[in-house]
């Protein structure tokens, strides 16, 4: 994924001297850059840092609620965005990287050096690494930002990996005449049948307390409040191209070509959507089975 995003941060800065519109796709896979079609061409980016103005974001001071006060809405919402429960730690993660209640900022640039569509590691370095080298760059976030990486990859994984370590450790050190030269007591007591005796439990609902306590912690990082301190614009919702040079935020609750849609005008454009898991149809029984997924387990 490093690489990725390096192949794709290098390929941006080449693409922003490009005279026509540009739109950069990232996968998993490749990373290119294809130059949309257009009747004429748009002004180069100066090379001048353009001094940032007006461009923060504005959002409703409306916040997320933990259970059992939240209500049925937001614990449908929090459950489409694969976030449960609805815990203190939960629920400070969703105010940083999916506001429940969000105004877009209104009204948009006349024109964007930069649209990223997507939130995701991409996302968040192409639009904010452009934001620093002075272009006026926005980040359209349909879901939540900090994508797979802090929601439901990197971050949550690292912190059950640190955990699994541990309990790996522990066992080690509870065995009599370990190669360690590490014994354990119980309370003084000193004895064989004590030591024999001792064994390490896990409490997993205590180890993924811990995973969204260190998730909620780092969501800020990646938060629309981090984004507009650098610079560059979040609207939440989906973009969709509407033109080679234009791409409609149809905002949540709202339908393709409403009044209300922000409209964004663009020279560059990276589309950086990410992937989701995939369960496979063809093998017997896997639907009836219980089976889990990055997203159902974080």
């Amino acid at each position: 994924m490093t690489m990725v995003i390096r192949l794709l941060y290098l390929s941006l800065l080449a693409n922003l001297f490009l005279l026509r519109p540009t739109t950069c796709f990232i996968s998993p896979i490749i990373t290119s850059c294809t130059a949309a079609t257009t009747s004429g061409s748009l002004p180069l980016l100066t090379s001048q840092r353009w001094q940032i103005t007006n461009m923060s974001s504005s959002s409703s001071s409306s916040q997320w609620n933990e259970s059992p006060t939240s209500t049925s809405e937001e614990q449908t919402l929090a459950k489409s965005l694969s976030i449960w429960p609805l815990d203190t730690y939960n629920v400070n993660l969703l105010n940083e990287v999916r506001h429940k209640q969000y105004t877009n900022p209104n009204p948009p640039l006349p024109i964007y050096d930069l649209v990223v569509i997507g939130a995701g590691a991409g996302g968040l370095v192409s639009s904010r690494q452009a934001a620093r080298r002075g272009a006026k760059s926005c980040m359209i976030s349909a879901e939540l930002a900090g994508g797979d990486c802090l929601n439901a990859g990197c971050v949550p994984s690292k912190a059950l990996l640190r955990c699994a370590k541990l309990v790996r450790e522990a066992k080690k050190i509870v065995v009599q005449d370990n190669e360690y030269g590490i014994s354990v007591t119980n309370s003084g007591k000193t004895s064989d049948d004590d030591a024999n005796q001792m064994n390490v439990s896990v409490d997993f609902p205590k180890i993924m307390e811990r995973m969204r306590k260190l998730r909620a912690h780092i969501a800020p990082v990646d938060g629309h409040a981090r984004g507009d301190s650098l610079g560059t614009q979040t609207f939440q919702g989906r973009g969709v191209f509407t033109s080679p040079s234009t791409i409609e935020v149809v905002e949540h609750g709202q339908q393709l070509g409403a009044e209300s849609n922000p409209i964004l005008h663009f020279r560059k454009a990276v589309i950086a959507t990410g992937g989701r898991p995939f369960v496979p149809d063809n093998i017997p029984g896997l639907k009836e089975a219980p089976y889990t997924t990055n997203l159902s387990l974080f």
